[in-house]
């Protein structure tokens, strides 16, 4: 196991170790919810808000549809295009195409599945998740801001439930979110299930993150400036992704 030999160096893995010799720290924490019965199962246990906003979502008169992305051309057409619009409203860095390239690969291989929904035809919002046998977790989302009033992403998740059920998968996370993150951390947890403890581990304690979160001054100039700012920081700041 990498924890119990750090002699080729410093060493910065995303779980907590506890052995002589290394450092942990919280940064983050991680919704778990039971997808095992698919999203009549989670709602059961959703905050009466967000079961809410998951009828909004899929009244008739919305016009929304939700699927899973099934081709390489609107994975990375469409919906790279979405995520690039929803981090550069973060103010997070895309990583390069070549990335979302071998993303895409995963998803031939059985290994991700990609939810989309659906406006009058037109994507305007979607979600990744990558797969293991049982558990699965989301990793990227993105959504058009000028249909929120709709509830897409409520939608986007109920599909992807159902989805990964029908898969075989028993458990499913949102991800991690960042501690100081409070809005996302409770939007998270009104799904329901349950939310742990996410730390980092190292052997040289100065590896360890404060925050999960890109600094103030980069999100503000990737949010003030075009999109291909985002894009040319992610290049350099993920340069071995391939």
């Amino acid at each position: 196991r990498v924890a119990d030999d750090s002699s080729e160096g410093p060493i910065l893995v995303r779980t907590d170790v506890r052995l002589p010799g290394w450092s942990s720290r919280q940064v983050g924490t991680v919704q778990a919810v039971d997808v095992s019965s698919g999203a009549e199962g989670v709602m059961r246990d959703a905050s009466s808000a967000t079961r809410r906003n998951l009828k909004r979502a899929q009244r008739r008169d919305t016009g929304l549809s939700a699927r899973a992305i099934t081709h390489a051309s609107e994975f990375l057409g469409p919906n790279l295009d979405l995520i690039v619009q929803s981090r550069r409203r973060l103010g997070a860095p895309t990583q390069p195409r070549r990335y979302w390239d071998e993303v895409w690969g995963l998803h031939a291989r059985g290994g991700a599945v990609t939810v989309g929904v659906y406006l009058a035809g037109k994507l305007v919002a979607s979600g990744v998740f990558i797969l293991g046998e049982r558990y699965a977790v989301y990793k990227y989302g993105a959504s058009d801001s000028a249909t929120w009033e709709l509830r897409p992403n409520h939608l986007m998740f109920a599909t992807a439930f159902d989805e990964l059920s029908a898969r075989g998968v028993r458990t499913m996370d949102f991800g991690m979110t960042d501690l100081a993150n409070r809005s996302l951390r409770e939007f998270k947890r009104r799904w329901g299930g349950e939310e742990r403890a996410a730390h980092y581990s190292a052997t040289d304690p100065r590896l360890l993150p404060d925050s999960l979160e890109p600094g103030r001054l980069l999100t503000r100039t990737i949010q003030h400036s075009p999109a291909l700012v985002g894009r040319g920081v992610g290049a350099l700041a993920y340069p071995f992704v391939a």
